[in-house]
């Protein structure tokens, strides 16, 4: 009998127990969206560590900071300034319009150019001197392989000269993307709120606030940790994001709309400026709004 009732009190001490934790959790969840509803992030602000130790802050995340840190990557923002493509400077980086290049590359004529990139200004943002000191990176589509192989449609060159270039306008490829000035900026990049460490490490209610930290509805950029639309990628840490770009950008004839498209290397094919072997993904706003 005294048995049965040592068990009894037990059972309602655990029951009340669980019910004052729940209760609490519930009430920090509520007190925690309240917060969410007042903070407001500008997707235009670079996120430099300032900037990321502040939001954390506001966020109720800087606790978690020592976790996330060694988790950190450097990154390029991309801001991207529609203009004419006779406003930009030979040489700069841009995307869109016509490609300029060396006299006489005729080899490009049939593919339909995505952008350049000029290493020397992007080298100061380059915190892990994973690119050339000077150069140009020219990222161009293969229409025809575009219909049947995305990986197969990017192609991109590598020169390391840049005299005598100009705009090739003798292209067999119409332009398809508006032409616009690159600007560049540090940022740091955290992993995404759906990936298993962060959601291991993390409060349930405290995933909105990771989310409103990471998430960015349109951004370009290069290195880093994918900003995913759909899902993340299973990359290792050998593959660089060489390219982080919205179809914002890009004609929706060719990556559909409300789209982003991913272009990923090997880290050692990066240092030897090999491109023959790369990764290329795109998802989609609406493939996730439909699935």
């Amino acid at each position: 009998m005294e048995t049965g009732l040592v068990i009894a009190l037990g059972i309602t001490l655990l029951v009340g127990f669980l019910l004052i934790m729940f209760n609490s959790v519930s009430t920090e969840s509520v007190k925690y969206k309240k917060i969410l509803e007042y903070i407001r992030f500008d997707e235009d602000t670079p996120l430099t560590e300032n900037e990321l130790m502040y939001r954390l802050s506001l966020l109720q995340l800087d606790k978690y900071w020592p976790e996330l840190y060694p988790l950190a990557k450097h990154e390029i923002g991309i801001k991207i300034i529609t203009c004419e493509d006779e406003a930009i400077k030979t040489g700069n980086s841009k995307i869109g319009g016509f490609p300029h290049l060396p006299p006489n590359e005729y080899k490009y004529n049939d593919l339909l150019f995505l952008g350049q990139i000029n290493c020397a200004q992007i080298k100061v943002f380059d915190t892990d001197n994973l690119f050339p000191d000077k150069g140009l990176f020219y990222f161009f589509v293969d229409p025809e392989k575009l219909k049947t192989d995305l990986k197969e449609s990017i192609i991109i060159r590598y020169i390391s000269e840049l005299n005598n270039l100009s705009m090739q306008r003798n292209s067999n490829v119409a332009p398809k993307i508006k032409p616009g000035l690159m600007q560049f900026s540090q940022s740091i990049s955290l992993p995404e709120y759906d990936t298993d460490f962060i959601q291991n490490l993390l409060k349930d209610y405290e995933i909105d606030g990771y989310f409103k930290l990471t998430n960015r509805e349109q951004y370009n950029k290069m290195l880093g940790y994918p900003n995913t639309i759909t899902q993340n990628f299973t990359i290792n840490n050998d593959k660089i994001l060489l390219l982080q770009l919205d179809s914002e950008e890009l004609d929706n004839s060719l990556f559909g709309n409300m789209g982003r498209l991913y272009i990923f290397i090997d880290k050692n094919r990066l240092k030897h400026l090999q491109f023959d072997e790369l990764y290329v993904y795109m998802q989609s706003y609406e493939s996730k709004k439909n699935s």
